[in-house]
């Protein structure tokens, strides 16, 4: 079977996310409005001196709160580029 060509990668990811439009904004404003909450949360820790370096690591490290909510809002996106990426890189290789 042919390997499909880029347009027909882009095509399908439009059909995806026209698909699954309405379950895409919902997902993305639950998860928003979790981060703006967990942000809201953070700076009132800071501002009110309760917060601890441990504290802080966990909301802001690499494997924190609020790296793990900002990453899941680009998971969509980041699946969409890593199909592209296949085809472009594919395409090179001919």
């Amino acid at each position: 079977m042919p390997e499909p060509t880029l347009d027909e990668r882009v095509s399908a990811i439009e059909r995806v996310t026209a698909l699954f439009r309405a379950e895409r904004v919902v997902y993305l404003v639950l998860t928003t409005v979790a981060l703006v909450l967990l942000i809201v949360s953070a700076i009132m820790l800071i501002v009110q001196k309760g917060a601890t370096p441990a504290t802080l690591t966990m909301l802001f490290g690499s494997s924190g709160l609020v790296t793990v909510s900002f990453a899941r809002l680009l998971k969509m996106w980041d699946r969409a580029l890593d199909l592209l990426s296949m085809t472009l890189s594919a395409g090179d290789k001919k």
